[in-house]
């Protein structure tokens, strides 16, 4: 596929995901039935049927060793904040690290992590607030504390997955699992801040803020 034609695909799913909230409910099974014996790109750069495709929501596809096909999509569009929506319209499936397994060597509450998005979310709040508005950011900026107030974070020395569908180990520096959120020790080294902040947004469902919560997190509340 050439290069062109590429870029035009992303921008046809930028527009899918700007359009799909508002979709009937007639037009989602239009899609829905398209789907069901059509195609889509790979990361690979062939097409494979929408419903052998998958999509990692949680972070880097490879680390499934290419044992699955997974739809390519560029920066922008894996950020947006429909995209879970389109995904499953498209029949794609969804796979997010909860489904694998956690094993860490030590385990102990981290605290630090906890207190420094207390003192940044009134930031986060103006931030987006400055940018956005409508009825639909206003509940989840409400629901911002709530959920802070609902996170559980562990740090341990060492962390590793293992997804016993594929038999394989893998050290990583976060694993997130449905409000549990586990960290290499320390919290704020470049190797856990490089996804925490998405990891965060994907859970206070306020994907596409992940910038402006990752500089918070690095920043001195001064």
């Amino acid at each position: 596929i050439k290069s062109g034609n590429e870029e035009r695909v992303q921008k046809v799913y930028s527009f899918l995901l700007d359009n799909c909230v508002n979709w009937s409910d007639s037009e989602i099974e239009k899609v829905k039935f398209w789907s069901a014996n059509n195609s889509l790109l790979n990361s690979k750069d062939t097409f494979t049927k929408c419903t052998s495709l998958h999509y990692f929501i949680d972070g880097d596809e490879n680390v499934f060793q290419e044992q699955y096909m997974f739809l390519r999509l560029n920066a922008a569009n894996k950020t947006h904040s429909s995209l879970k929506r389109l995904l499953g319209f498209l029949q794609v499936n969804i796979l997010s690290q909860s489904q694998f397994k956690l094993v860490c060597d030590s385990k102990k509450e981290c605290n630090r992590l906890l207190n420094k998005l207390n003192s940044i979310v009134p930031y986060f709040k103006a931030w987006i607030d400055h940018n956005e508005n409508g009825s639909n950011i206003e509940h989840k900026l409400h629901d911002l504390q709530d959920k802070i107030s609902d996170l559980v974070v562990y740090q341990s020395r060492e962390l590793k997955i293992t997804y016993e569908e594929m038999s394989f180990t893998k050290n990583v520096d976060l694993h997130f699992d449905e409000r549990t959120l586990f960290v290499t020790e320390p919290w704020n080294s470049n190797s856990v801040l490089l996804r925490l902040a998405n990891v965060l947004c994907t859970y206070f469902d306020l994907v596409g803020y992940n910038n402006e919560l990752d500089f918070l997190l690095r920043a001195e509340i001064n």
